[in-house]
């Protein structure tokens, strides 16, 4: 995001979109700890926040939403590459990611301090000083929060998961799936939602699927997030917000901002017009005209 871009509006915005949706998914400003529990699993070994499933009797993911401004992205498509020898040594790394602010706002800062609760009851789980430390990324100097999904898991991490077909959005060249290996799985932890809200014809939100191309830097967007812990070397654990899945809320900021900014290309200092003829010539001849011409060329004939 530049000068173009129409912070304020952008926050106002926001805050007017926080009550729209309402999935069924903890929103990280509502989080109500005594009602989660920090649950491991052993596919792969990590601990999750988790809770109560009302439709199974089950212990489940704990799925947190966040809405925020895409300041930074890693996303797919991912389109055909050089040698595929050098991405398929890359596969353990490659992943989605995304990184959202809501430029020194006040609900943001709510997010982030209930992130910091989250820190605590995992550091409370893990023995004394196992934990390594978190803390929000920074963008243009003020907080952010960024998640991500690996597009591989070793298979000796899930070895009862078998592999997710990658979604034609995603992997439309087929070059993920190619460079997968018989090691590696593309499993639930992997795979990755992508959404746009719509309206009707009475202007109700309804959420389509759409590419993860379309995100853009700019957009407003709602992040879900499982967070979990995953051990480290030494015995240590590390916290990651695990991205699951980005909701398109509103493109209208970074469009204005895109005319904003094409329109500085070609402003009076700069554009460049050439000069034309003042002499205004005509188009068409009368039959005179045309009579007295074709006399003069007789007359030159040899």
């Amino acid at each position: 995001m530049d000068e173009f871009y129409p912070y304020d509006k952008a926050i106002i915005r926001k805050g007017e979109e926080l009550e729209q949706l309402n999935s069924g998914m903890q929103d990280s400003k509502d989080i109500y700890l005594h009602a989660i529990e920090i649950i491991q699993r052993e596919e792969p070994l990590s601990w999750r926040l988790s809770m109560f499933n009302l439709e199974d009797g089950l212990m489940d993911n704990a799925y947190i939403r966040m809405k925020g401004i895409v300041c930074s992205k890693i996303l797919p498509p991912i389109s055909k590459p050089g040698p595929a020898g050098s991405l398929a040594k890359l596969r353990p790394h490659l992943c989605q990611a995304i990184t959202v602010t809501r430029l020194g706002s006040g609900q943001f800062d709510n997010y982030i301090q209930n992130m910091e609760h989250i820190y605590l009851a995992f550091m409370n789980h893990f023995p004394d000083g196992k934990l390594d430390k978190w803390e929000p990324t920074r963008y243009q100097g003020v907080m952010a929060l960024d998640a991500h999904a690996h597009y591989f898991t070793q298979k000796h991490f899930v070895p009862s998961s078998e592999s997710i077909p990658f979604h034609s959005t995603v992997d439309p060249d087929g070059v993920l799936e190619n460079i997968r290996g018989e090691d590696m799985v593309h499993a639930a932890d992997n795979d990755v939602d992508y959404f746009v809200q719509l309206h009707d014809t009475e202007n109700k939100p309804i959420i389509k699927r759409t590419s993860p191309g379309n995100f853009r830097i700019g957009d407003i967007v709602e992040i879900m997030m499982v967070i979990l812990a995953y051990p480290a070397k030494d015995k240590r654990y590390k916290l990651m917000p695990l991205l699951r899945g980005i909701l398109l809320l509103n493109q209208s900021y970074r469009d204005e901002a895109a005319i904003l900014r094409m329109r500085s290309w070609y402003t009076p200092a700069t554009l460049q017009i050439h000069k034309l003829s003042s002499k205004r010539k005509s188009v068409y001849f009368e039959t005179d005209e045309i009579e007295e011409t074709d006399k003069k060329m007789s007359r030159m004939s040899l």
